[in-house]
C-alpha cells in the first residue's frame, strides 16, 4: 500500500444544512444566555458568540485579527466561569 486513501469516500456536507445547524445553535445560545446569573457573565458569553461568528464569517483570512479574536475568546473563559 502506498498510504493514499483514494478509495475511501469523502463525506459530503450540504452548506444549507450546516448553516441551518449553526443558526439553531446560535439561537439556542441566545436563549440560554437569559438563564445565566450576573450581567458580566451574560455579556462575556454574548461577546464570545459574536466574536466566533465574526471569526467564521469575516476574520479568518486576516491573520492578526484572527489571532486577536482567538486570544480574546480564550481570555474571556475565566471571566465567564
Amino acid at each position: 500500500r502506498t498510504g493514499v486513501d483514494k478509495f475511501k469516500s469523502k463525506p459530503t456536507f450540504v452548506p444549507r444544512n450546516i448553516k441551518r445547524t449553526l443558526s439553531r445553535m446560535y439561537g439556542g445560545l441566545l436563549l440560554a444566555v437569559a438563564f445565566l446569573p450576573g450581567t458580566v457573565s451574560r455579556l462575556s458569553v454574548l461577546l464570545g458568540a459574536m466574536l466566533t461568528y465574526w471569526y467564521t464569517q469575516h476574520l479568518k483570512p486576516r491573520t492578526w485579527l484572527k489571532n486577536v479574536t482567538c486570544a480574546a475568546v480564550m481570555a474571556m473563559a475565566p471571566l465567564t466561569s
